[in-house]
């Protein structure tokens, strides 16, 4: 166990360190195991520099030969910044029935994906391209198309010469 106001002290060190955020948690990591000599451990960066543009980096360690070896693997492999990035642009006002079950049945087919699932809802026409034109630069893997063939050719023009995968489900 590390007392409080000695890791305060220690983390305040890193303010201006001048490395990398990945960087930093991987140090502070490693001397957190040379000091503890844990079985499992993770840390998590939740940085915020000025410019205001967040990390979040993730690093984890189990004991090798143990368990927690493995117990580290799956929870690096399942870590939400790990996962893959899917986002459902559902037009709201496309075709005759209700869009309320959309959330879920999606919800429902992701579940036990390696996906994260992002919804959004298109606002006007031309709304669905400029969507999936932003999911592709923020790096979204997928992309799914719930609506009419307008939606699916607005989100299919906003991923052309992107490498995200556009979904349809109709």
């Amino acid at each position: 166990m590390v007392e409080s106001k000695s890791l305060k002290l220690y983390l305040f060190s890193f303010r201006n360190h001048g490395a990398f955020h990945e960087d930093c948690v991987n140090i502070i990591m490693k001397d957190l195991i040379a000091l503890m000599d844990p079985r499992y451990i993770e840390v998590i960066g939740d940085f915020t520099p000025r410019g205001g543009i967040s990390i979040l980096p993730f690093a984890n360690y189990g004991r090798p030969g143990t368990k927690y070896e493995e117990l580290a693997f799956q929870r690096l492999a399942n870590h939400p910044c790990t996962m893959k990035k899917a986002l459902a642009i559902i037009n709201p006002i496309s075709g005759t029935g209700s869009k309320k079950s959309i959330p879920d049945l999606l919800a429902q087919a992701y579940n036990a994906s390696e996906y994260e699932l992002f919804l959004t809802y298109t606002k006007a026409a031309g709304h669905a391209e400029e969507l999936a034109r932003r999911a592709a630069s923020e790096g979204y893997d997928h992309v799914i198309a719930v609506g009419g063939d307008g939606t699916v050719n607005e989100v299919a023009r906003g991923l052309v010469g992107s490498q995200t995968a556009p979904r349809h489900r109709p």
